[in-house]
């Protein structure tokens, strides 16, 4: 995909160079790739609004091959979401009726194992109160990353553990009558 840069401010050469890698390409992960592409340039480039959401529904339905087109789908969905409070985008992904904030979700850390440096995404599909909070596997608090009212939408944050021995921790998710726990694992 090292030829596609030159095209990143033209959204029409942008498309037709990955529609040809979609069509030609024998690798999963590159077609899968191409077509991520795709939606990112549909977004950013053209803020073709109905396009990206088309190919994100269509992207649902393909089996990742691997964790990190899967962490990409989500970043999509998130592109989408994160819109929805207004403008063009996300009133076209209202009026589709697609919605990736049906339901609260705690998406697993990226990169999982980590060095010191991890990423934790979560959504709220109402607004409320919202903790996220880091303990050791003994259950000891080793941090709060939230701990304040959010309105609906989705969410990163970033938690540095460079301070934390190496181990596994659990994060823990509360929103409503919503919680959801999760293990991460820091390697030094």
């Amino acid at each position: 995909l090292a030829d596609f840069a030159m095209y990143e401010w033209d959204y029409v050469k942008a498309a037709e160079y990955l529609d040809k890698i979609i069509r030609d390409s024998s690798s999963n992960y590159n077609i899968i790739s191409a077509k991520f592409n795709k939606i990112f340039c549909a977004i950013n480039i053209a803020k073709d609004t109905a396009s990206a959401i088309e190919m994100i529904e269509e992207l649902k339905t393909e089996e990742m091959p691997d964790r990190e087109l899967g962490y990409r789908l989500q970043i999509a969905e998130s592109m989408v979401s994160g819109f929805s409070g207004g403008g063009a985008f996300g009133k076209a992904a209202k009026r589709s009726g697609i919605s990736t904030l049906k339901e609260y979700l705690l998406s697993q850390n990226y990169p999982n194992p980590f060095n010191s440096l991890t990423q934790i995404r979560y959504q709220l599909p109402k607004d409320g109160l919202v903790t996220l909070e880091v303990f050791d596997i003994l259950g000891k608090e080793v941090a709060t990353l939230v701990n304040e009212t959010k309105p609906a939408g989705s969410y990163s944050v970033n938690f540095d553990a460079s301070r934390l021995p190496t181990g596994v921790y659990i994060y823990e998710l509360k929103a409503g009558d919503f919680s959801s726990v999760k293990k991460m694992t820091v390697v030094k």
